[in-house]
């Protein structure tokens, strides 16, 4: 598991493949997606381009904030309002429509994921410059139907998941281990993401400067890596019964050698063509080693 600065899910950044949300109440985003909803993604209005945004639009406090009020009113008709201009947004989406694309066309999985609520966290406690990790981690759909109607989003078919790699990182590095996420709380619609906020925020309380923000973003993220160690960590004692991966952690063979067939010349009188699993020309080096692979040496 990466767990340094260069992983983008302990040190996020907005980027020309990101797309930060404007969104009022991320509890009501997440519930609409989880209820199958797609959304069609507006740049930000253009006379917020010299207005300050007021806080209250990432708290929640609607009734309060008249842009908060708008993007509530829009979300009604499920309509996202992004934080960027109107050209650059076309050229984000575009790109990654294309990134995603391509992961599930190669890879057979997707790399577009929509992150829910933000920690601030600092190196020591004498560091100036803060580091992002996101939260949660819902797994997104960009669809493109035609070149007039746009690009829609909506979430994926896989499960949405919490930021591990944050976990870990806080639990090596800090101490600080978070109970009561093995399995993320849900409401009547699919995550409980303000009992998320709540635990980690109870968790950090201690720590100055940190913070857990609630704010939205689209991006691409890789779970290749984790993905590895997440099976290592679960899988260990199952693995530990093969034993080639038994022999790797004791640093020395843990079995018995068998009597495999060990002349070229008696392959043919020992192993009929059709016992032999080889679907690939081999010379009788390789045929040799495959027919001990299948005794049960290595």
């Amino acid at each position: 598991m990466d767990l340094s600065l260069r992983n983008p899910l302990l040190n996020f950044r907005i980027t020309g493949s990101t797309i930060p949300l404007l969104a009022a109440k991320l509890s009501d985003l997440e519930d609409t997606l989880a209820d199958g909803n797609d959304f069609q993604i507006y740049p930000r209005p253009t006379d917020w381009e010299a207005t300050p945004r007021d806080s209250s639009v990432y708290q929640g406090r609607i009734h309060t904030n008249p842009q908060a009020q708008l993007l509530q009113a829009e979300f009604a008709q499920h309509r996202l309002r992004a934080d960027i201009a109107d050209k650059d947004l076309s050229n984000r989406l575009t790109k990654l429509y294309r990134a995603a694309r391509t992961s599930i066309e190669e890879n057979g999985t997707s790399t577009f994921y929509l992150t829910l609520g933000t920690l601030i966290w600092y190196e020591t406690d004498n560091s100036e410059k803060p580091h992002y990790a996101p939260i949660l981690l819902i797994p997104m759909e960009i669809i493109r139907k035609s070149v007039q109607s746009g690009y829609l989003v909506r979430a994926g078919e896989d499960e949405s998941q919490l930021n591990i790699t944050l976990l870990e990182m806080l639990r090596q590095d800090f101490g600080i281990n978070i109970t009561g996420l093995n399995t993320l709380p849900t409401d009547e619609h699919g995550i409980d993401v303000q009992k998320v906020f709540t635990i980690i925020r109870k968790a950090i309380i201690h720590k100055a400067r940190w913070d857990v923000i609630e704010d939205a973003c689209m991006g691409l993220f890789s779970f290749s890596k984790f993905v590895m160690w997440h099976d290592l960590k679960a899988r260990n004692q199952d693995l530990f019964r093969n034993n080639v991966v038994q022999s790797l952690m004791a640093g020395s063979i843990q079995w018995q050698s068998t009597e495999a067939c060990s002349d070229a010349n008696l392959l043919d009188t020992t192993y009929h063509p059709k016992d032999i699993i080889c679907p690939i020309s081999a010379d009788s080096l390789q045929l040799m080693a495959i027919t001990a692979t299948s005794e049960g040496d290595n």
